[in-house]
């Protein structure tokens, strides 16, 4: 599986890198190479497909990892599972190189930067030049440099910028800027190699060190490293220091206004339309009276016999919010407005003395 990972990236290295390209010119090289063999090569070229053949190494990497799953050789599902979306991550990766082969600058772009860039600076060149007439114009006789120096610094910058932009149209070229894409393909042959033959459950024997239970070990530095110093990873609010009456503050709870308690429950009215609202404070208007015609007979007549009027959910709040608001105020009417209850509310049929 291994080898088929860098046979893989060889394929795709090799289709959008030159120096890749001269290194495996053919199939064949890649078999002289040991990426590939003469079997696996009569099955890529036995698959008739015009289009890329990147993703037939992986198909056979899948394929040994369901049948080592089957045999016993991978020990749960998870394992395999695992395999599988790191295996999908590497091809991920490759076909997003792909894409940004396919996909270059056009030609024309970088033809006309360059046309209008050295036609600037040819234009510059005669343009900003000082001159010597005979004709009566401010400063003829003033020469205040012989050489343009703002000119040629600009014209150094921008063409340094044209040929860092030329550099980059193709990162898997044959420049000392490009990547190497020879030197990836030999270290992941090598390093993967390393790690499935030789280094395979190969751990050196655990044994005691200097941190082994030793909660006074502290790491050491060089003595040039001490120079350098260090930065701590601190909030940047830590220090900032409360001005308390005692050692510890003190814990309030906290209490909100009645003009903001308010506010905040009239929020919810916004929702409902208009005509809906006028309704309702009409009608709840309209019971509240009546309920107060009746409390007000009740007070003033003890001795006569009154049925308790009655009254809906929405009016009992109504009233006992509005008789909550006296007893704030202290009110004189508080004592002639009783607060109600479901069970009075419910009985319509008692009666009072």
């Amino acid at each position: 599986m291994a080898r088929y990972l860098c046979l893989t990236q060889a394929l795709v290295f090799r289709d959008i890198g030159v120096s890749v390209r001269k290194r495996f010119p053919t199939m064949n090289s890649l078999i002289q190479a040991g990426l590939l063999l003469e079997e696996e090569k009569q099955k890529l070229e036995s698959i008739k497909l015009k289009y890329d053949k990147y993703w037939v190494p992986t198909n056979w990497i899948y394929t040994l990892i369901f049948r080592a799953r089957r045999e016993g050789k991978i020990t749960h599902d998870i394992l395999a599972s695992k395999l599988c979306d790191e295996i999908k991550t590497f091809r991920y990766n490759l076909q997003m190189v792909c894409n940004y082969d396919w996909v270059p600058l056009p030609l024309v772009y970088t033809q006309a930067v360059f046309l209008a860039t050295y036609a600037y600076f040819a234009t510059c060149l005669i343009g900003r030049q000082k001159i010597i007439t005979d004709r009566d114009v401010p400063y003829k006789h003033i020469l205040d440099m012989i050489l343009p120096i703002m000119t040629m610094i600009q014209f150094f910058f921008v063409i340094g910028w044209v040929k860092v932009a030329q550099g980059l149209l193709n990162p898997f070229g044959q420049d000392d800027d490009d990547f190497e894409c020879n030197y990836l393909i030999d270290k992941n042959l090598a390093t993967s190699l390393c790690i499935v033959d030789d280094e395979y459950d190969n751990v050196p024997e655990i044994r005691k060190d200097r941190f082994w239970r030793n909660s006074e070990a502290k790491p050491l530095y060089s003595i040039a490293s001490l120079a350098v110093a260090g930065k701590q990873l601190i909030g940047s609010a830590i220090k900032f220091k409360l001005q308390t009456k005692g050692d510890e503050p003190e814990m309030v709870i906290r209490k909100f206004s009645k003009q903001i308690s308010k506010q905040s429950s009239l929020q919810g009215f916004s929702r409902i339309s208009t005509g809906a609202h006028k309704r309702s404070i009409t009608n709840s208007k309209k019971r509240r009276s009546e309920f107060r015609t009746g409390s007000k007979s009740l007070g003033e007549s003890s001795l006569r016999c009154r049925r308790w009027p009655e009254c809906s959910a929405d009016v009992m709040h109504d009233v006992n919010t509005e008789v909550r608001e006296l007893d704030e105020i202290g009110s004189p009417e508080r004592s002639r407005v009783p607060r109600l209850s479901h069970s009075t509310s419910e009985d319509h049929n008692m009666e009072y003395y």
